[in-house]
Formats: C-alpha cells, sequence, structure tokens
C-alpha cells in the first residue's frame, strides 16, 4: 500500500498535477489516500469527469479532515469549465472552512465567472479580512471596482498593494491597466514600464505599453514592441493585426505586405487576409498583383480593391458599385482611391456614397480632401463645413477645415482652425506637423513652428516630410547647417517631392555651393510638371518667384 502511494504521488508531481506530496501525506487515513489516488490517477488517463466521478470526489471531499481537497476540486473543476460544480463545492467548502482564504478567493472568482458581481465582491473582501495578503483577492476586487467605474476605490487597493507586494510585477501591470482604462495613457506607460523592469517577459503588459504607446502617437516605440514580439515567435491575431495597421498608418507598406503575404500563402481562402493583400498590393503600386487576388475571389468578396481597380481602368463606377454596399466599404475604396492619387475617382465614390449615407461626416470629410487634391478649394470648404456641422466636436473635421481656408489664402481663419484641432487632439502629429510648417514657410511664428515640428517628429522620428519642415524652420532662422542635414535626410527619402527638392537647394545656395544647388533648382522645374498635384498654389509661386530670381524661368 505505502509503496502505491509513493509511487502514485511521484506520478502526479512528475506529471504537473495540481497537487503535492506533503499536501496528501497530512491528515489523511491510509483508506482516504488510496481512493484520491485512484479516482485522481484514473481522472488523468481518462481527462474526464462524469456526474459519478464528481459524487465520488464530493465523498472523498467530505471524508477528508482537511479543506485540501475541497480546493482540488474546485480548482479542477474550474479548469474543465465546470463552474456550476465548482461553485457548489466552493460554497460547500467555505461553510465546512469558513476561516480557509483560499475557498473564500474561489467562491469569489467562481461568483464573477457566473456574473454574479455583488456576491463575488463580498466573498473576495471576505477573503482579504482572512488574510490581508491575498494578491489574487486584491488583483479581482481592483477588477470589479475597474467594472464598476470605481476607480479611486481600484486605485486605493492598488496603492496597497503596492506596500506589501513592491517588486511584483503584476501590481504595476494592473495600475497601467487601469490608467489605460480611464485614458490616461502617459501614467499607464510609466506603470507598465515599471511591470517590465521587474518582468520583462510579460506579454500582456508588453502589449498594453504598445497600445498605449498608439495612444500617444508613438508609434515607432509601439512598433517596436510588436516587431520584439514577433521576433520572440509571440504570435495573435491581434498582435499581427495592430502591426499591419501600425506599418500601414507609417507608410512602411513593404514590411506590412511581406506580413500578408505570409498570411495569404497560408489562408488563400480568408476574404480579409485577401482583401488586405489586395489593398497592399494597390497601395505599393504592384496592380497586376492585386488584380489576380481579385479575381480569385468569388460573391461579394474584396469589393474595395475591385471597385479601385475598376477605377483605375476607367469603368463606370456607377455600374461597378453594388447597391447596398455597407459604409464601411465605401470609406475603404474612397480612402484607397484617394491613396492612389485619383481623387476624380474619389468624388464620383463618395458622390455615389452620399445617396445612401447622405448624413456620413467622413463621406463629405473625404470629399473635401479630394476637392483639395483637384485644386478645387470652394467646393473643398463646402463639404468640410458639412463634417463639421454633423460632428463638431471631431478634431479631424475642424483640422481638414483649417487645410482647407489654408489653400484658400484664409490664413488668420486657418491658423485658427488649425490650434483648435490641435487644442481637441494635442499630440497629434500631422496636426503638429501641418500647423508647424505653415507658421514656418509663412513667417508667422518660426520659433513656435519649430516647437510643433519637433513634438511631430517624436512620435515619428525618421518621418522625412517632418524633417523637411524642421530644417526649413532652421534655415528661416539662420541655422543653415543644422538645416542642411535634416534637409539631406529628408530628400533621400523624397526626392520626387519638388518642395523637399526646392528647400534642399536653397540651404546648398545658402551655403556657396551653386553647383549642387543649381542641379536641383533643375530638377525642381522638372518635378513641377510631373509631381505637383499636393503644393497649393502659393507654394507654387514661392517656387517660381525663386526660380525667376535665379534666371532659370521667364
Amino acid at each position: 500500500m505505502k509503496k502505491f502511494i509513493i509511487t502514485a504521488i511521484t506520478v502526479i508531481v512528475l506529471s504537473g498535477g495540481f497537487i503535492t506530496a506533503s499536501s496528501l501525506s497530512k491528515n489523511y487515513s491510509q483508506d482516504v489516500i488510496y481512493d484520491f489516488l485512484t479516482f485522481y490517477t484514473e481522472f488523468i488517463h481518462n481527462h474526464e469527469l462524469t456526474p459519478e466521478k464528481v459524487k465520488k470526489l464530493r465523498e472523498l471531499s467530505r471524508e477528508s479532515e482537511d479543506p485540501y481537497l475541497y480546493e482540488f476540486a474546485v480548482e479542477l473543476l474550474s479548469r474543465l469549465g465546470k463552474t456550476g460544480e465548482a461553485l457548489d463545492f466552493a460554497l460547500e467548502g467555505t461553510k465546512r472552512y469558513p476561516t480557509n482564504d483560499k475557498l473564500w478567493l474561489y467562491l469569489g472568482e467562481l461568483y464573477l465567472k457566473k456574473n454574479q458581481i455583488k456576491k463575488g465582491a463580498k466573498a473576495l473582501k471576505r477573503c482579504l479580512e482572512l488574510n490581508p495578503k491575498n494578491k489574487n483577492a486584491y488583483l479581482d476586487l481592483i477588477q470589479i471596482y475597474t467594472f464598476e467605474g470605481k476607480y479611486d476605490e481600484a486605485f486605493r487597493l492598488i496603492k496597497k498593494m503596492e506596500e506589501l507586494f513592491p517588486n511584483d510585477p503584476y501590481v504595476y501591470y494592473f495600475k497601467g491597466k487601469l490608467y489605460y482604462k480611464i485614458k490616461l495613457y502617459k501614467n499607464a506607460i510609466k506603470s507598465l514600464q515599471k511591470a517590465l523592469e521587474l518582468n520583462p517577459d510579460m506579454t500582456d503588459a508588453l502589449i498594453l505599453l504598445a497600445q498605449a504607446f498608439e495612444r500617444t502617437n508613438q508609434f515607432d516605440e509601439a512598433l517596436k514592441i510588436y516587431e520584439k514580439l514577433i521576433n520572440k515567435r509571440i504570435f495573435s491575431q491581434s498582435i499581427l493585426s495592430s502591426l499591419l495597421n501600425l506599418y500601414i498608418k507609417t507608410e512602411n507598406y513593404d514590411k506590412a505586405l511581406h506580413i500578408v503575404k505570409k498570411l495569404y500563402e497560408l489562408h488563400p481562402e480568408n476574404p480579409t487576409v485577401a482583401n488586405l493583400a489586395a489593398i497592399l498590393y494597390i497601395k505599393t503600386g504592384q496592380l497586376k498583383e492585386a488584380e489576380k487576388i481579385v479575381s480569385s475571389a468569388t460573391g461579394s468578396e474584396l469589393i474595395p480593391p475591385k471597385i479601385v481597380l475598376s477605377c483605375k481602368k476607367g469603368e463606370n463606377l456607377e455600374k461597378v458599385i453594388p447597391k447596398n454596399l455597407k459604409k464601411e466599404d465605401f470609406l475603404e475604396i474612397i480612402s484607397l482611391l484617394l491613396d492612389m492619387e485619383e481623387p476624380q475617382c474619389a468624388v464620383k465614390a463618395a458622390q455615389i456614397a452620399l445617396k445612401y449615407y447622405p448624413n456620413e461626416p467622413d463621406i463629405y470629410d473625404m470629399l473635401a480632401t479630394a476637392y483639395i487634391k483637384l485644386n478645387n478649394p470652394e467646393r473643398a470648404y463646402k463639404n468640410a463645413l458639412i463634417a463639421h456641422k454633423l460632428s463638431p466636436e471631431n478634431p479631424q473635421y475642424i483640422f481638414t477645415l483649417g487645410v482647407v481656408l489654408e489653400k484658400m489664402n484664409r490664413i488668420k481663419d486657418a491658423v485658427k482652425w488649425l490650434e483648435l484641432a490641435l487644442k481637441k487632439d494635442p499630440n497629434n502629429p500631422v496636426y503638429l506637423n501641418y500647423l508647424g510648417y505653415m507658421l514656418i514657410a509663412r513667417d508667422i511664428d518660426v520659433k513656435r513652428g519649430i516647437e510643433l515640428v519637433k513634438k511631430a517628429l517624436e512620435s515619428f522620428p525618421d518621418n522625412p516630410s517632418y524633417m523637411d519642415s524642421l530644417a526649413w524652420g532652421y534655415y528661416k532662422l539662420g541655422k543653415v547647417k543644422d538645416a542642411l542635414k535634416l534637409q539631406e535626410k529628408a530628400y533621400q527619402k523624397m526626392k520626387d517631392n519638388p518642395v523637399v527638392a526646392f528647400h534642399l537647394a536653397e540651404i546648398y545656395y545658402k551655403l556657396g555651393e551653386k553647383e549642387k544647388a543649381l542641379k536641383l533648382y533643375k530638377r525642381v522645374l522638372k518635378l513641377l510638371k510631373t509631381n505637383s498635384q499636393e503644393l497649393s498654389e502659393w507654394e507654387k509661386e514661392e517656387i517660381r518667384k525663386r526660380l525667376k530670381e535665379l534666371g532659370l524661368i521667364k
């Protein structure tokens, strides 16, 4: 008998079971131990619990003189998803052993699983009365208070945990989670970084930290974390999705396409993956590859890329766009057409969309952007104003109004609206750079413009547009050598942008490098004929005026 018991205990320990030799060897008769081990080894072999076995487990628990078997039974049943049976055991266990904090903890957690929040909180509070250092009870209560919106209570418990467990990473993880919940993202970042100092391998903390970085527009920091997770072969749909969205947001289309290609090879039948692959091929100009994916789709799959490709072929969008198209698909189509520099098609798609969704501000906002690209500021203003009226507090629509007003040369009004957009979304790098560059280029407030652009660069240190803005600010202040370093970096990434090329030419000229400057001025002339659609009339006029001064044009 004893030999069997020792062997069985060894098997259980080696198999990673829930129990330990020391727990079994105390307070039980040999018969109870034998019955228990028989039950447990049968469970390991079959990995199932029939009603008869649950009954047997209850009998064994009642025969014991120690709460341990109740603890074991509750944990085992919980892990098997038998919440109702586990709750019965926990209730019986707390009645029989009312001073056992672990059983009260289990009871509280099981009530939470059953969505009985008040009963769960009561049991967890009882657990803490019996054992003020029960970490899991604190964490469960923090989650309850967070769910109920009792944030002060949740922070009070976190503060207590910091006193009791100053080196526990989960304390700071939950603190960061709570800060994230109430949208104090900078505080969340600090707490999550502290958690990761204590345990660098906390995947959940890493993911939440990346999300907090995204919320504060620190996209490069977020990218580093997601890439680190991928390199460690920690994959999940949400991680891949977040990484892809960031690559697209930061215009790293080649990297995004690398991931999507692999996903498409694995899941060619998945419409979400196929749709994303086709869109990325379109964004990177690989239209034949996009066509292959679209042509293999059936039914209503891949509608946005299909319609964009139809536009590229010059087909009539009225005939191509289905009548029952969802709003989200319309928005995707218009956005893609704008990205592909097809503003006329974007206008047509937006006009069709408004027949079905006449009160959708996003459509009017995109229509305004399309008219900006078509150098029609009056129509852009009309649509931007409608978007703003439909959603007056949305900073994006306020920002678009500011952009349109600048294109109309209503500079004071433009500054007013852009400042308002920035007030509502103070860390948005696009808003920061746009207003910053405007203040610099138009000599309104060069120093403040530089401050705004620097803040934008904190989110995107390698963004060439932002580098160009800052370099031009330095140039305006006479810091020409500082300007040169940044402008050369920007030009390497945006050689086909006439403004970036013009700025570098001006810097070379100022530094006395006339040959380099002349070569670039001539390049600017060519680019003005082919790549000037993004420039305002004011920018074009400024460049032409300078080229006339140099005798390069009449």
